[in-house]
């Protein structure tokens, strides 16, 4: 009987479990977490009895006795209802196809306008975001880059969802098999982060990586672009006009085998290939699309303050702008 028990116990690194039985710390029964890889420090502290499993802020050492496999997660957006996102944007959304009105349109029918405090995304997301129990819904605002999605992340597991204009709907996005006119790229996307299926805690940090990576990436790009200009302020401004009364420029070529090229309003805007050909491949991997927006350098511009400004808050302050999220909590 006990070596049935010790194989059962016998989790591996990425297991989803559940705590239960603890005596001193029974504030962590029932909470579900991930099992971790730990250091080799780590290892000899945890000895042959103990796993390292996900946490906030801090991971725990939880005896093997106390732990469990975790039942799947349950999506239902009600307790009363079987009612999912993926049903929700079937129902209301299915043929939106930009970003901002798909992300915002469900946030809002979600929680009835109230707005949760926002925040800049920086590294410190990594640490929280995958290691959060509970379940919770985060509406990403990457208007640096004029890109906005939703994640919703369940003990352990996440979904993803998103639209673009020329791409995809967002009920095309959460549909299991990609549509056949889609090209490769838009394929591998929705293949690795589409199509409502649970992704991994280490796929979640994989996908966290290539989004800090392109905030990263876009800073010399933001920056090349401004020095075309006298200063940031007057290219904010220039970008804004242009975006806000917006038509299709002309002569665009984005990444590739090219530096990124955008005429419009009187303006030629043009970047080098060393600074455009990863971000494109960052961007195309995360999105699908082969290269960037032909809006992206204009939403660059318009954001390229983003680092020292801000907009004014509810109650007083500034809230950040252009990397952003908010955060609701479904457990509370």
């Amino acid at each position: 009987r006990s070596v049935i028990m010790a194989e059962k116990n016998d989790f591996g690194v990425g297991a989803r479990v559940e705590i239960h039985g603890l005596k001193s710390r029974t504030d962590l029964n029932g909470l579900v977490g991930v099992v971790l890889e730990p250091s080799e420090s780590e290892t000899q502290r945890l000895g042959s009895s103990r796993l390292k499993v996900s946490g906030y802020p801090d991971s725990y050492s939880i005896s093997k006795a106390n732990l469990k496999k975790a039942p799947l997660p349950v999506w239902d957006l009600t307790l009363d209802e079987a009612f999912t996102y993926v049903n929700l944007i079937q129902r209301h959304y299915v043929h939106v196809e930009r970003c901002d009105q798909t992300a915002e349109a469900v946030w809002s029918a979600l929680l009835h306008g109230v707005k949760p405090k926002v925040q800049l995304l920086d590294k410190s997301c990594l640490n929280v975001i995958p290691n959060m129990h509970g379940r919770r819904l985060y509406w990403f605002s990457f208007d640096a880059i004029g890109w906005h999605l939703i994640l919703e992340t369940n003990n352990g597991l996440a979904r993803i969802y998103q639209s673009h204009v020329g791409l995809y709907t967002a009920g095309d996005w959460v549909k299991a098999k990609p549509r056949k006119h889609w090209n490769q790229h838009v394929k591998a996307a929705h293949r690795r982060w589409g199509g409502a299926r649970d992704i991994s805690r280490q796929d979640l940090i994989s996908w966290l990586n290539l989004v800090l990576e392109l905030q990263q990436l876009s800073l010399p790009l933001t920056e090349h672009l401004v020095e075309q200009f006298d200063d940031k302020p007057s290219a904010s401004a220039w970008a804004k006009d242009v975006l806000d009364n917006w038509v299709e420029p002309h002569g665009v070529i984005s990444g590739g085998t090219a530096e990124w090229c955008v005429h419009t309003k009187g303006k030629l805007l043009t970047a080098p290939l060393r600074l455009t050909q990863r971000f494109d491949e960052v961007y195309s991997e995360l999105i699908g699309e082969k290269h960037a927006h032909p809006t992206t350098p204009l939403w660059l511009l318009h954001y390229c303050q983003w680092q020292t400004a801000g907009i004014p808050a509810v109650g007083g302050g500034y809230d950040p702008i252009g990397w952003t999220f908010v955060c609701a909590n479904f457990d509370d």
